[in-house]
């Protein structure tokens, strides 16, 4: 299946239910046992500016060893971001429509034992995609299906682990899991110091709902921070939320 991309204002339907936001969305799908979300992440950035975000871990990988005469081994390690991986460039028109440039990656280590370091495996997905959405406006990303399959082994306890007979009392079938990766990013264009306030009370309060805990506010963008805020950037910031599925 290949890459699917919709914009939608207002509400959300998702398998025949239709929710107010993608918050009561996220809500929703955090109390099914299929559905794990990944990251809940806000990004804030100018206008024409790139913005990354990283999630994860940075996962050492053997590359080659050796030894010198003396014996004394070489090893080379190459580091590998694993995990999370967002950026995003905004396009901010007179028209306040947001040109989105987007890159997503979403890796993840083999859970199979390996014995060697090089011979660790990785999933990866990506998506990179440019859209036109106006402000506040939805953005699903879907289509980023993995599947992924393993042996299992199932055998009679004591007389499956026998030598050579063990064969008898035991088999092995090979299980697929699918896994299908969703997007949700919503662009909201910031002029002014109250919309930044509002749009981090709103997100506060999604995250609440769906960590099921309070959140105590921190520094509040533009309170506190720099000689004065008591004026609006020149150049209009955007600040994405991005949820996964």
């Amino acid at each position: 299946m290949g890459l699917v991309i919709g914009a939608v204002d207002g509400t959300i339907t998702f398998g025949g239910v239709t929710f107010a936001n993608i918050g009561a969305l996220l809500t929703a799908l955090q109390s099914d046992t299929d559905v794990n979300i990944l990251s809940t992440p806000n990004l804030l950035t100018t206008d024409n500016e790139e913005a990354k975000l990283f999630v994860g871990q940075n996962v050492p990988f053997l590359q080659s060893s050796a030894q010198t005469t003396g014996g004394t081994p070489i090893v080379n390690v190459q580091r590998q971001d694993i995990g999370t991986i967002m950026k995003l460039t905004p396009s901010i028109s007179e028209n306040r429509f947001v040109r989105l440039k987007l890159y997503t990656e979403t890796s993840s280590v083999s859970p199979t034992q390996l014995v060697k370091a090089q011979d660790i495996i990785t999933f990866k997905r990506t998506a990179e995609t440019v859209v036109v959405v106006k402000d506040s406006q939805n953005i699903i990303i879907g289509g980023l299906i993995q599947d992924q399959v393993q042996d299992v082994e199932n055998k009679v306890p004591y007389l499956g682990s026998i030598p050579i007979l063990g064969w008898l009392f035991k088999s092995v079938s090979k299980q697929t899991t699918k896994t299908n990766l969703l997007i949700f990013l919503t662009p909201h264009i910031i002029d002014s110091v109250q919309d930044m306030d509002e749009i981090t009370s709103k997100n506060m309060n999604m995250l609440e709902k769906i960590g099921g805990q309070k959140l105590e506010p921190g520094v509040k963008p533009g309170h506190g921070i720099g000689p004065s805020h008591s004026s609006a950037p020149e150049t209009p910031a955007t600040s994405g939320d991005e949820q996964r599925n």
